[in-house]
């Protein structure tokens, strides 16, 4: 077909040939939808790698030693150097929905390592004389999706000083064994979970404190050691084995009175199960 023929040809088969105009607008459009694809993918690189950085940086700045990813796995190390001039020690464990453990003892004041899949803490700490004070915050954390691995810190503390240790947590799997520990005071604060404590021999007072919504609450106490039980709670269930009910609605083992150190228990909570046993 020539150009400007007023008469085109319908069957010539030129006509339909596609011009070079036509032929570089589809090598751009071809150009730009990679170059496109190329920016979304870099994008969303860059946006993984700065979630990692972002919960290296949230720990690495609070004394953590150590930390990598493993998958979606952030394992790292918290601790916290023992002086010998120190006498008492303050653990305040700040936590959500994660696994707590701590039995074991360590030559520093405090260790810690954690699993993380959805959280980060810090570990802040201050000293006033003899006397050191450290809290272990949840600093971030993600929206809680059933069926998924949980978050776990295990807990290691120094067996010198006299311990002071308070939990504030949300739907939270407990588990301390504090038998190798000199313990004055033990407080947890939960919405739901379970919570599993084992205490030694007691101070000249060791003082317990249980306040939680919905949850499964056991104690165990060394079977020699004086113990009273104050609970307030109308709809829990109790189980208080080896104990004496008084007139004022408290429990207590047989000679507590005349006892040089004692345990005392409070707890008050929702729909919970609360037990105290002897070992």
């Amino acid at each position: 077909m020539e150009p400007g023929n007023p008469n085109p040809n319908p069957f010539d088969p030129d006509q339909f040939k596609p011009t070079r105009d036509k032929v570089k607008r589809s090598h751009w459009t071809v150009i730009i939808l990679i170059l496109v694809v190329l920016v979304i993918g870099g994008g969303w690189l860059v946006i993984q790698k700065a979630k990692q950085a972002i919960g290296w940086y949230h720990n690495k700045k609070h004394e953590v030693i150590e930390g990598n990813y493993s998958e979606k796995r952030f394992d790292t190390t918290y601790s916290q150097p023992f002086n010998p001039s120190i006498k008492t020690a303050k653990f305040i464990l700040n936590g959500g929905t994660s696994i707590y453990t701590l039995s074991d003892t360590t030559n520093q004041l405090l260790h810690a390592d954690a699993m993380l899949f959805h959280s980060r803490y810090a570990l802040n700490g201050h000293r006033e004389g003899s006397a050191y004070g450290m809290d272990f915050t949840m600093q971030s954390k993600s929206k809680t999706n059933f069926g998924r691995q949980s978050d776990s810190v295990n807990f290691k503390l120094n067996p010198a000083p006299v311990w002071d240790i308070s939990v504030n947590s949300g739907a939270t799997e407990l588990n301390f064994d504090l038998t190798k520990y000199k313990v004055s005071s033990l407080k947890i604060a939960g919405s739901a979970g379970s919570f599993n404590i084992k205490i030694g021999q007691p101070e000249a007072q060791t003082t317990i404190k249980v306040a939680v919504g919905a949850a499964e609450v056991t104690i165990n106490v060394p079977k020699n050691a004086a113990c009273r039980i104050e609970e307030h709670s109308a709809l829990s269930s109790a189980t208080f084995d080896g104990f004496d009910k008084k007139n004022d609605s408290s429990y207590e083992t047989p000679g507590y009175a005349a006892a040089s150190r004692k345990i005392v228990i409070h707890f008050s909570g929702g729909i919970s199960d609360f037990k105290v046993s002897r070992y």
